[in-house]
């Protein structure tokens, strides 16, 4: 079969993925399971664009697996991606429908390089994370990429979101905070049912806004690297009180909605 222009120079630019999986995590988010197929490098906390098929658009979507085949969290090499904000009516619902068609058919879909440069650093500094709604899918690769390490360091994740079950991993961080002594998971919703209670020691639920419950809580120093996901307004805000708090940490603070280091 003769191969096109187009056809070869795609194949050197991306890799080729199929989808494996797919699977709703609560009413608006859905897990993608993608299965490479050959080798495609990455950190914890990069994140790779999707070619949504319904709009023509492309969306950087944060890899909330974590690189490495020794897995905490599963035995397969897939790569995981958690699309949020799928509303009924919306663009991206359609696109959810299309790839699941995909998904039946086997027909593959076409990736580019990972990117991003606030990517987990293994300095053997204590690590802090502040995800906000469905930024937890780069806080996710970050959490079991730290939980790896030969030598455990303190991690401490804060999320918040508007209500629990935007929290559509509540249970499972519940999890490993309880199994994992030098794991610290802060749960923050705007709204908590009366009476809602989390089970375990090891975890703190709160009620309120997610920025205010992390400054009310977490001692700054500057042996920490910190690492934030979530609205862009919520990450500007972050790293000016934390630089005002602690201003030791300017080079410490990672996300790729700050400009980098040296130009801060």
């Amino acid at each position: 079969m003769a191969v096109t222009l187009k056809q070869s120079l795609l194949a050197k630019t991306t890799t080729p993925f199929r989808l494996v999986g797919m699977e709703w995590l609560n009413a608006q988010t859905m897990s993608l399971k993608l299965q490479p197929e050959q080798p495609y490098p990455y950190r914890a906390g990069q994140y790779l664009t999707l070619p949504l098929p319904s709009s023509q658009k492309t969306m950087p979507f944060s890899i909330a697996s974590r690189p490495s085949k020794e897995r905490l969290d599963q035995n397969s090499d897939h790569i995981e991606i958690q699309v949020g904000g799928v509303m009924p009516d919306s663009e991206l619902a359609v696109d959810i429908r299309q790839f699941r068609t995909q998904w039946l058919n086997q027909q593959p879909l076409y990736l580019g390089q990972a990117a991003g440069e606030a990517y987990f650093r293994d300095t053997g500094n204590s690590v802090i994370i502040v995800a906000g709604g469905s930024g937890f899918s780069y806080a996710k690769s970050i959490v079991y990429e730290a939980l790896s390490l030969p030598i455990a360091v303190d991690i401490t994740l804060y999320w918040g979101a508007k209500t629990i079950a935007d929290l559509y991993e509540h249970n499972t961080m519940v999890a490993l905070a309880n199994q994992h002594p030098h794991f610290h998971y802060v749960a923050v919703v705007e709204k908590l049912p009366q009476g809602n209670s989390c089970s375990g020691n090891a975890v703190e639920l709160h009620q309120g806004q997610l920025l205010d419950i992390f400054f009310a809580n977490q001692d700054l120093q500057a042996h920490q690297d910190i690492y934030i996901c979530g609205r862009y307004q919520m990450v500007q805000s972050a790293y000016r009180k934390m630089v005002e708090t602690n201003p030791e940490l300017a080079s410490r603070i990672y996300s790729d909605a700050l400009p980098p280091v040296h130009k801060r």
